[in-house]
């Protein structure tokens, strides 16, 4: 069939007979079929990662979104052609330059979508791995930069104007190619036309609420868009966030910093003025709407915009689900649809918050129910349905009541591929090229799953697999040399024990008390979380500090340590000021975004603990000075500044902390003023206390196995 008339990516073939008669016999055999797709490989079975688990289904699932985005990778000259033509089709449109590129689907539109590629290219880097679909699908978008620094929401030939969110999901798909590659070449040459991009939609973000004002409605299919949308700022949000991390890479560092500062300002403002407090979910928008979306809400725990240990985090999750039918999510903001591509987000999120049992039934409901459906494909994912179970998704949004309108290998849906590997096999990687990665695996109600992927430095594999009846499990995993990690392996069963070895090392015995296993660049070793407070006293009006309340809050804080250079700094920021004040800014020091968790840190402090939010112990008390709060918060990160330290170990000395005594005084630790005593009794009993790493892993591996609560 010649090249306009090509139909897409399934393996079918068009047959025309041109005939007066009406008793023609036409014998057709042996038929072969030249694949549209995947024009740049010899091998369509050379898929770059794979994952296996002890349910079938779900492995279709995975491998029905690979499939889908291996159809989605079409030669740049095969677009749909535009204008559409009144009948038949056209694809032979060009969309952009080099050999392949990553368009929506199969069938239509076949043109580069940004927003769609959000979900599309994180599930492209662990399945098929072909990264220069998206090189090329995004070179594109910045070729046809607009004058006042905004993006189309859709590549050529359409070239569609007036999109917002498709704006900010070219920034986010740049974050995603670097991450996955570290073309640093490809960051530098394009990186004054991400920063104009990035002043083009900040400039709508307006006074007095401190929110994006949307003009570019055009967004993916939702009924609303404009304003103070929610979704739009859930974006903006995460548009901020991984602009940071790609200043951090191109070595601006103070424009990380103003990325960073905008973001967490942002992120205060999406709550204040969009969270419904009293249905336990974000709103569309800052109005008296009872509209509580899907996208937003999903978005809001994938994205970090509320922490994962919050109160809101959990009762999201919980809402969440008040749309689900028995085969997918509906969506609100698209009534009687349902959107594979949002509920790729919402299974995300379900994930990243640890609602790994709620966010497999989701998969299967939706997933699941379209992969068995007889009238479907049963090897790819659908663009959308409607919740009555028919195919005619958005009819009667700017799809002609047609049916036959819809895609059914659509990137977009393919939001399983990726959550399947990255949350449940529990394998990503959190720097460019996985020179830093993470594995955290999910249990949920599976026995075993394996899989991996491949960058440049080489293959990332990981397995776990419950063992004992529930009762014990073992995980494994393997990563490029000259790479480091954190290993975040789940609680034991209740009567479980084992033991963690890393290349052939004994780090200890792991007891059933142990809440989570952490280990950090595979060096450390921290059985159970330890915690830190901090005390605030209420005014005079028993009115609370800005530090508690925060705290409770985001369900998330930092732990500076206070130091005699630090001092100032210190009295400064102990004033009452109105919540609106930075008080950062107020006292001169500079924000540094933490690793783990959404909060500044203060960067000239030579310590910092990243903290979740555990508790808050009020203490009441008498006039004039009233009471007084004692937050409490779990560890789960700790930084270093290794000149504090000296062989090993902190060196008070060279910290020079401060501590308040009393009245108006405070003392100072020097290093004259600190002197050592050894606690007499069993040294089993002291292990730890030394602070020497190696000494005490070397204590571990001679067969002393400690319990975790001593």
């Amino acid at each position: 069939m010649d090249l306009p008339h090509l139909r897409g990516g399934f393996r079918y073939l068009t047959l025309f007979l041109l005939t007066n008669s009406t008793d023609t016999t036409l014998d057709v055999g042996d038929v072969a079929c030249e694949i549209g797709f995947q024009p740049t490989w010899s091998n369509l079975r050379a898929y770059q990662g794979y994952f296996h688990s002890n349910d079938d289904e779900l492995n279709k699932i995975w491998y029905s979104g690979a499939y889908t985005l291996q159809t989605n990778a079409v030669p740049i000259n095969t677009g749909r052609w535009i204008p559409a033509l009144t009948q038949g089709w056209a694809n032979n449109g060009t969309l952009s330059n080099g050999s392949t590129v990553i368009v929506d689907g199969a069938k239509r539109d076949r043109a580069v979508w940004p927003g769609d590629m959000g979900i599309a290219v994180p599930s492209t880097f662990v399945s098929i791995g072909d990264l220069d679909s998206v090189l090329n699908a995004l070179q594109t978008m910045y070729a046809h930069q607009n004058s006042d620094g905004s993006f189309p929401e859709a590549g050529p030939p359409l070239l569609q104007q007036g999109s917002d969110t498709y704006h900010m999901w070219t920034m986010i798909g740049t974050y995603n190619y670097v991450l996955y590659t570290n073309d640093t070449a490809f960051l530098e040459s394009h990186w004054a036309q991400y920063q104009f991009a990035m002043e083009y939609v900040y400039n709508k973000v307006l006074e007095p609420l401190g929110l994006l004002n949307v003009t570019g409605t055009r967004d993916w299919a939702r009924n609303q868009q404009g304003g103070n949308n929610t979704e739009a700022n859930m974006i903006l949000y995460r548009t901020l966030t991984t602009g940071a991390s790609l200043a951090e890479w191109a070595g601006n560092r103070s424009v990380a910093a103003t990325y960073t500062s905008r973001a967490e300002t942002l992120a205060t403002n999406i709550i204040k003025y969009t969270y419904d407090s009293g249905y336990g979910a974000f709103k569309d928008n800052n109005t008296d709407t009872s509209l509580h979306p899907q996208d937003a809400n999903s978005m809001a725990l994938l994205f970090g915009v509320v922490s994962n240990t919050s109160a809101a985090a959990s009762s999201i999750s919980e809402r969440l689900t008040d749309n689900w039918t028995p085969i997918g999510a509906e969506t609100p903001e698209l009534e009687n649809n349902i959107s594979p591509f949002i509920s790729s987000f919402e299974i995300q999120g379900h994930l990243t918050i640890g609602q790994t049992a709620r966010a497999l039934d989701l998969i299967r409901r939706s997933w699941g129910w379209y992969l068995n459906n007889p009238n479907g494909t049963q090897s790819t994912v659908i663009e959308g349905y409607l919740t009555n179970g028919s195919f005619g998704y958005r009819n009667y949004r700017g799809y002609y009541y047609d049916s036959s309108y819809v895609s059914h290998s659509h990137g977009w849906s393919s939001g399983p591929t990726s959550a399947l590997t990255n949350y449940v096999l529990g394998l990503q990687v959190t720097g460019p090229l996985g020179g830093s990665w993470k594995f955290a695996p999910q249990f949920g109600d599976l026995t075993s799953v394996e899989g991996g992927f491949t960058t440049a430095l080489g293959k990332f594999q990981a397995a776990w697999n419950v063992t004992d009846g529930g009762l014990g499990y073992s995980a494994e995993w393997t990563v490029p040399a000259n790479t480091k990690g954190t290993v975040v392996l789940p609680s034991l069963p209740r009567g479980g024990s084992g033991n963690v070895t890393w290349n052939g090392q004994h780090y200890g015995h792991v007891a059933t008390a142990c809440r989570e296993i952490r280990l950090r660049y595979l060096l450390t070793l921290t059985p159970i979380a330890f915690s830190v407070m901090f005390s605030a006293n209420s005014d005079l009006n028993g009115n609370r500090k800005d530090s508690t309340v925060n705290a409770e809050t985001m369900g998330e804080f930092c732990w500076n340590v206070a130091t005699w250079d630090l001092r100032e700094a210190v009295n400064q920021t102990a004033e009452w000021f109105d919540p609106t004040v930075d008080e950062f800014q107020r006292a001169g020091l500079e924000k540094e975004p933490a690793k783990l968790l959404n909060v500044p840190m203060v960067k000239a402090s030579p310590i910092k603990f990243e903290c979740r939010y555990y508790t808050t112990l009020h203490l009441p008390g008498n006039p004039p000075m009233g009471s007084a709060d004692v937050v409490i918060g779990r560890v789960v990160a700790v930084h270093i500044d290794e000149k504090v330290l000296t062989d090993g170990m902190i060196d008070l000395g060279k910290v020079q902390p401060i501590a308040r005594c009393g009245y108006h005084q405070y003392t100072v630790v020097r290093a004259e003023s600190i002197f050592e005593m050894i606690i007499p009794g069993d040294p089993k009993q002291l292990v730890g206390l030394e602070g020497n790493a190696e000494k005490n892993v070397g204590f571990l591996a001679n067969g002393h196995d400690v319990e975790p609560t001593k």
